[in-house]
């Protein structure tokens, strides 16, 4: 165990990621304050100061603390514990048995590209408008209001300004509210008729209901999400929106 304790102060002053599975007891003080009994835990250090408890099962975490995090450790002849202290709060893990200990030097300078946001989703859209309804064409992409952002700002073949809210997930009352605000405050500025239509790949029944209310459309539409965000059922691409600016 002083070995494993001589490994962990190693790494902690190299700033190293330490990843320590063994059997441990934990203890939290701060905001509130709790104990875990013994258990077979593993135990992340990150380099940034985040500390990190581990049960062998859920995603979340069962204590942590985030980067800057302070650390000491001691050895009592039976026990190793690493203490961290962030901001007022200590969180303390005491090892009686370690199963496997890993000091790592490890290295990533990439930034997660995320895929299948709502503005690649309308960027995908705003492509093929025409799997809304024929004839209908880009005018601006985030047309900016008081009230908000509107995902695609549109025109029908009649010349109608269409106000287009792209959803990733299935649409509630919320988003529905939402094009609501925008339609009202784009048909009080032009003074004529402006379509609102909420796209999305599904809707809740009271939320459809409110938008037929509120005389908007819905329309469904499958996104398919790889390397890059693609409108599942289009089938040709329009001019670039820059035409229209």
């Amino acid at each position: 165990m002083l070995s494993s304790k001589r490994d962990i102060d190693r790494g902690l002053e190299q700033k190293k990621t330490i990843i320590i599975v063994g059997e441990c007891t934990v203890s939290y003080a701060g905001r509130a304050a709790s104990k875990l009994g013994p258990g077979e835990r593993i135990v992340i250090i990150k380099p940034d100061g985040t500390f990190l408890v581990h049960q062998p099962f859920k995603t979340p975490p069962v204590n942590y603390q985030k980067t800057g995090t302070v650390f000491t450790t001691d050895y009592d002849g039976e026990k190793i514990t690493i203490t961290g202290r962030n901001k007022g709060e200590v969180l303390s893990v005491s090892f009686s048995r370690i199963i496997a200990l890993h000091v790592l030097d490890l290295r990533d300078r990439q930034r997660s590209c995320v895929v299948g946001v709502e503005s690649h989703l309308s960027d995908a859209l705003a492509q093929d408008l025409s799997v809304i309804e024929e004839g209908l064409r880009p005018v601006k992409r985030e047309g900016i209001l008081p009230k908000g952002m509107v995902d695609i700002w549109a025109e029908d073949a009649q010349g109608n300004t269409v106000l287009i809210e792209v959803k990733r997930r299935k649409a509630g009352l919320n988003a529905v509210s939402q094009l609501k605000r925008y339609v009202e405050e784009v048909r009080k500025r032009k003074g004529s008729r402006v379509r609102g239509i909420l796209c999305a790949p599904d809707i809740t029944a009271h939320a459809k209901r409110f938008l037929e209310k509120e005389g908007m459309e819905y329309k469904k539409i499958e996104y398919e999400v790889g390397s890059t965000t693609k409108v599942a059922n289009s089938r040709q691409k329009q001019a670039k929106l820059e035409k229209y600016f």
